[in-house]
């Protein structure tokens, strides 16, 4: 369940994940973009990944589930 052991990498309001196999990166996908300054990222028991971003409305929490979840 969840993202799995991919890697994610947050910059300059990007949020990416990296699918790496023996050492070596083999695909790289964008999943968020221009959305605030991304200041916090966690992934929680249930697999969803949970964004701190700042932008000019102010702070907020966000939420992401993978397509996967709940089926």
């Amino acid at each position: 369940m969840g993202w799995g052991p991919d890697r994610r990498f947050a910059k300059s309001g990007y949020l990416y994940r990296f699918k790496m196999e023996a050492g070596k990166l083999i695909e790289r996908e964008t999943l968020i973009f221009d959305l605030g300054r991304i200041r916090d990222i966690e992934v929680d028991k249930n697999g969803s990944i949970l964004l701190l971003l700042e932008h000019i409305e102010g702070v907020k929490i966000v939420r992401m589930l993978p397509e996967n979840i709940g089926s």
